[in-house]
């Protein structure tokens, strides 16, 4: 288990996009310009379909 991630900030960023994903952009840290994150949630289906992270918080989660 990776013990960066201490804390999950949400924002209240969650929209649907025009392929009909639910997406909730947020951030961990309080840190939004170095360790954000993007997750796009298929909907119906309950599960993430993809997750983009900021390169900060790609190399800090490597060893996930």
């Amino acid at each position: 288990m990776n013990s960066f991630i201490e804390s999950i900030n949400f924002e209240d960023v969650v929209y649907i996009n025009l392929m009909g994903d639910i997406v909730v952009e947020d951030y961990v840290h309080s840190n939004p310009q170095k360790y954000s994150f993007s997750a796009h949630l298929a909907l119906n289906s309950n599960k993430v379909d993809s997750l983009s992270t900021s390169p900060k918080l790609s190399k800090e989660m490597i060893d996930l």
